[in-house]
């Protein structure tokens, strides 16, 4: 995998309390859920996604207070872009800066895919989540997925061209 010039960006205010309030731009849609206890797998097919990352979080005791957060992405769903474990990521820092709480970027990506599994039910991989938070602008990711390792190999001969091509071709699941 590699990095690619599209992103998902969340903005957000911590709360005092455990309540998550999401808005998504695209879906146009407001969800809010509450992170002191179980995480209802409820809701629209997009909340599943930050509702499984609050909930793995929450498990690990890395989070207790919630947020007011704006979410928008760019990157295409169902394209085969990684968006959902964009999301997921994205969803994770926004709520671990919430509770000035980290995490490395290892474990991190593994409790997004753990998310997209438990939550919206996809039997993902690992290949999304590990590009979408080790990525580095200009390189490719080497990913290992029998040991994890990783390394970020650079992109900078002048004669290399890569070519993302969206077929709009949707995933089934």
């Amino acid at each position: 995998p590699m990095a690619i010039d599209r992103s998902t960006v969340i903005v957000f205010r911590p709360r005092t309390d455990g309540i998550v309030r999401l808005h998504s731009a695209s879906a146009d849609q407001h969800v809010e859920f509450a992170i002191d206890r179980t995480v209802a797998k409820e809701g629209p097919a997009w909340a599943l996604y930050p509702k499984g990352v609050a909930e793995i979080l929450r498990q690990k005791k890395l989070i207790n207070h919630g947020m007011d957060a704006l979410v928008d992405s760019d990157v295409p769903i169902g394209g085969g872009l990684s968006s959902s474990a964009s999301f997921e990521v994205a969803t994770a820092l926004a709520l671990l800066a919430a509770n000035n709480a980290e995490m490395n970027r290892v474990d991190l990506a593994l409790a997004c895919q753990w998310a997209e599994h438990h939550y919206p039910g996809m039997p993902c991989g690992i290949m999304d989540q590990f590009i979408s938070a080790l990525g580095q602008k200009g390189h490719a990711l080497l990913l290992d997925c029998r040991d994890r390792s990783t390394r970020h190999v650079p992109l900078d001969d002048p004669n290399l061209r890569v070519v993302i091509s969206n077929t709009n071709v949707k995933q089934q699941g």
